[in-house]
């Protein structure tokens, strides 16, 4: 931590005076708050400190040094939104830990030790990370899965019987003593990374996650590594979308009918002797399914029909025996 020291700090955006002369102290390793009513400049302030903002006159002097006009890459400080503004594919800790990450902690380098990638994982409370060479270039990651048989925990695979070391075989017993014995992370590591571009859909990278039976994907750019989508992260961006707003222009009970018929007849599940009327936007779906999960869809796929207020779903399922044309 260090003093910060505000002097006369100004900003303004054209003729609107946003911060106007500001003066305080926040001493190292004190615990500070701006208060104040909306648009008094408490934010503006925190984003000319951040380097977000430069301002228009003042200084900001962090640990005695003038830093008012040095780039927020150079400042060693970080910014937090309240809303997770900044990164919202992060949470608060990794928010604070990015300027670290983008400066090289919180990643393993070939050379370094299977204790040392331990302590990593644990400062950061993170599973995984990458491993890099000395030209920055991803060469491996190194996850929980890695380090969860080590023969200094006694987690170790120990020695099986001699039927079953038999049909292992020897190479495979031989990898197990080097992944639970070595101390080098080049021999502990995972070496066939799956990764995707910044460019990938998150569609596809959700496949890659469930095809694969992995935990996260690194993001390269030039074979370097930009970033990471873990599970983690498709569940915070699943969590943090909103709901589609309705649309901006009324429609027609006639036009929902036609295109709720249409999106049903279009899956092979389908239901039969489907029948479909539609009341101010309220749909009642009448016919046959095979199962619930066909009953289920149906309505799904009819609440996806832009105009739609509401669903009656009255498929039922047949009585063994009863025929649907």
């Amino acid at each position: 931590m260090a003093e910060i020291v505000i002097r006369d700090l100004r900003k303004e955006f054209g003729d609107f005076v946003a911060v106007r002369e500001s003066t305080f102290t926040v001493g190292d390793g004190e615990f500070f708050m701006l208060l104040g009513p909306s648009g008094c400049g408490k934010t503006t302030t925190l984003r000319m400190i951040a380097g977000l903002e430069l301002p228009t006159s003042g200084q900001i002097l962090l640990d005695g040094q003038d830093v008012a006009q040095v780039p927020a890459d150079r400042r060693d400080i970080a910014f937090v939104f309240q809303m997770f503004a900044l990164y919202p594919h992060m949470n608060v800790r990794r928010n604070i830990a990015y300027p670290l990450v983008s400066q090289g902690m919180g990643r393993a380098e070939v050379r370094q030790r299977v204790e040392e990638v331990a302590r990593i994982l644990l400062a950061n409370r993170i599973s995984a990370v990458p491993v890099i060479d000395e030209q920055g270039k991803l060469v491996g990651i190194v996850s929980e899965g890695d380090l969860i048989h080590r023969v200094e925990a006694g987690t170790d695979r120990g020695r099986r019987s001699w039927w079953l070391e038999y049909l292992t075989g020897k190479q495979v017993l031989a990898a197990e003593y080097v992944k639970s014995h070595s101390h080098k992370v080049a021999d502990v590591m995972t070496r066939s990374v799956i990764t995707a571009t910044e460019d990938t859909p998150l569609t596809d990278i959700a496949n890659l996650l469930e095809r694969n039976r992995i935990k996260r994907v690194p993001i390269v750019r030039d074979g370097k590594v930009v970033g990471i989508v873990s599970r983690a992260n498709l569940l915070q961006a699943l969590a943090s979308m909103r709901a589609k707003g309705a649309p901006a222009a009324s429609v027609g009970d006639s036009d929902i009918r036609d295109k709720v018929i249409s999106r049903l007849n279009a899956e092979l599940w389908r239901p039969t002797m489907l029948n479909v009327t539609v009341n101010d936007g309220a749909v009642d779906l009448w016919g046959f399914v095979s199962s619930d999960d066909e009953k289920a869809a149906a309505g799904i796929a009819a609440e996806e029909v832009p105009g739609v207020k509401a669903i009656n779903n009255n498929l039922t399922i047949p009585p063994p025996g009863f025929a649907a044309l």
